[in-house]
């Protein structure tokens, strides 16, 4: 999934079962929080909620 989004897979993390459910990744360029919610509602087709403490970028 971090891969559609357009982010690197940097470390790996959860581990259940022998498979990974969490993962940690990075972008190219800072991103705004709002672009990002949208970006993965559009990718799961499910609205997405968030809470947002600062106007700083991911």
């Amino acid at each position: 999934m971090l891969e559609k989004l357009g982010l690197r897979v940097t470390e790996k993390f959860a581990q259940d079962e022998g498979f990974y459910n969490g993962r940690v990744g990075e972008v190219d360029e800072p991103i705004s929080l709002e672009i990002l919610t949208d970006n993965i509602e559009s990718l799961l087709e499910e609205s997405v909620r968030v809470w947002k403490n600062n106007d700083k970028k991911i």
